[in-house]
Protein backbone atom coordinates (compact mmCIF):
# COMPACT_ATOMS: atom_id res chain seq x y z
CA UNK A 1 0.00 0.00 0.00
CA UNK A 2 1.96 3.01 -0.85
CA UNK A 3 0.83 7.08 -0.27
CA UNK A 4 2.56 10.14 -1.92
CA UNK A 5 3.91 12.50 0.45
CA UNK A 6 6.27 15.16 0.41
CA UNK A 7 9.56 13.74 1.83
CA UNK A 8 10.52 16.15 3.75
CA UNK A 9 7.30 15.92 5.42
CA UNK A 10 6.66 15.29 9.39
CA UNK A 11 5.04 11.84 8.85
CA UNK A 12 8.11 10.63 6.69
CA UNK A 13 10.47 12.23 9.67
CA UNK A 14 7.94 9.98 12.47
CA UNK A 15 8.05 6.94 10.17
CA UNK A 16 12.19 7.14 9.94
CA UNK A 17 12.19 7.37 13.78
CA UNK A 18 9.77 4.53 13.92
CA UNK A 19 9.35 2.75 10.98
CA UNK A 20 6.29 0.16 12.50
CA UNK A 21 2.78 1.96 11.51
CA UNK A 22 -0.84 1.61 11.80
CA UNK A 23 -3.28 2.68 8.78
CA UNK A 24 -6.76 2.75 9.28
CA UNK A 25 -9.89 3.15 6.98
CA UNK A 26 -13.86 3.96 8.11
CA UNK A 27 -16.85 3.93 6.56
CA UNK A 28 -18.93 4.72 9.28
CA UNK A 29 -21.86 5.55 7.57
CA UNK A 30 -21.69 1.70 6.42
CA UNK A 31 -20.48 0.78 9.20
CA UNK A 32 -17.27 -0.61 8.07
CA UNK A 33 -13.60 -0.50 9.29
CA UNK A 34 -10.37 -1.81 8.26
CA UNK A 35 -6.98 -1.47 10.05
CA UNK A 36 -3.76 -2.48 8.76
CA UNK A 37 -0.40 -2.57 10.83
CA UNK A 38 3.09 -3.12 9.22
CA UNK A 39 6.71 -1.59 8.50
CA UNK A 40 6.91 1.81 6.64
CA UNK A 41 9.66 2.77 3.98
CA UNK A 42 9.84 6.02 2.04
CA UNK A 43 10.13 5.35 -2.02
CA UNK A 44 11.50 7.61 -4.15
CA UNK A 45 11.58 5.38 -7.32
CA UNK A 46 10.61 7.21 -10.85
CA UNK A 47 9.14 4.33 -12.32
CA UNK A 48 7.33 3.74 -9.23
CA UNK A 49 5.97 6.97 -8.78
CA UNK A 50 4.99 7.03 -12.59
CA UNK A 51 3.21 3.34 -11.99
CA UNK A 52 1.25 5.01 -9.19
CA UNK A 53 0.43 8.57 -10.10
CA UNK A 54 -3.27 9.31 -10.73
CA UNK A 55 -4.52 12.86 -11.94
CA UNK A 56 -6.53 13.57 -9.27
CA UNK A 57 -3.57 14.13 -7.07
CA UNK A 58 -2.57 17.29 -8.65
CA UNK A 59 -5.10 18.78 -6.25
CA UNK A 60 -2.05 18.10 -3.27
CA UNK A 61 0.95 18.02 -5.88
CA UNK A 62 0.49 21.04 -8.55
CA UNK A 63 3.59 19.92 -10.48
CA UNK A 64 2.30 16.41 -10.71
CA UNK A 65 5.60 14.43 -10.95
CA UNK A 66 7.95 17.03 -11.12
CA UNK A 67 7.05 18.42 -7.85
CA UNK A 68 10.23 18.85 -5.49
CA UNK A 69 10.53 16.35 -2.89
CA UNK A 70 7.76 13.81 -4.51
CA UNK A 71 7.62 10.16 -2.76
CA UNK A 72 5.90 7.36 -1.83
CA UNK A 73 5.17 6.44 1.66
CA UNK A 74 4.88 2.59 1.16
CA UNK A 75 3.60 0.18 4.18
CA UNK A 76 4.51 -3.21 3.88
CA UNK A 77 1.50 -4.52 5.84
CA UNK A 78 1.88 -7.58 7.80
CA UNK A 79 -1.38 -7.46 10.10
CA UNK A 80 -5.27 -6.44 8.81
CA UNK A 81 -8.22 -6.63 10.73
CA UNK A 82 -11.87 -5.87 9.15
CA UNK A 83 -15.71 -5.22 10.85
CA UNK A 84 -18.73 -4.81 8.96
CA UNK A 85 -21.69 -4.65 10.67
CA UNK A 86 -25.50 -4.16 9.76
CA UNK A 87 -26.34 -0.38 9.19
CA UNK A 88 -29.88 -0.15 9.98
CA UNK A 89 -32.24 -1.11 12.87
CA UNK A 90 -34.33 -3.61 10.30
CA UNK A 91 -30.82 -5.79 10.02
CA UNK A 92 -30.05 -5.02 13.61
CA UNK A 93 -33.52 -6.19 14.74
CA UNK A 94 -33.51 -9.14 12.38
CA UNK A 95 -30.27 -10.41 13.74
CA UNK A 96 -31.52 -10.18 17.39
CA UNK A 97 -35.17 -11.81 16.34
CA UNK A 98 -32.72 -14.37 14.61
CA UNK A 99 -30.88 -14.98 18.01
CA UNK A 100 -33.50 -15.50 20.19
CA UNK A 101 -35.05 -17.65 17.84
CA UNK A 102 -32.44 -20.14 17.52
CA UNK A 103 -30.61 -19.73 21.10
CA UNK A 104 -27.21 -18.75 19.85
CA UNK A 105 -25.81 -15.42 20.28
CA UNK A 106 -26.42 -12.63 18.25
CA UNK A 107 -23.64 -11.64 15.99
CA UNK A 108 -23.74 -7.97 15.16
CA UNK A 109 -20.84 -7.65 13.10
CA UNK A 110 -18.11 -9.42 10.95
CA UNK A 111 -14.61 -9.54 12.09
CA UNK A 112 -12.03 -11.03 10.03
CA UNK A 113 -7.92 -11.26 11.25
CA UNK A 114 -5.19 -11.29 8.74
CA UNK A 115 -1.64 -12.20 9.67
CA UNK A 116 0.08 -11.69 6.44
CA UNK A 117 3.38 -12.19 7.71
Amino acid sequence: MCFFTYADSYKVFEVQQHQQVNVSFSAPDQQQYVSMSGVAELVRDRKRLEMMWQPDLKAWFPKGLEEPGIALLKVNVSKAEYWDAPTGWVAKTIGLAKSMATGERANPANNVKLDLQ
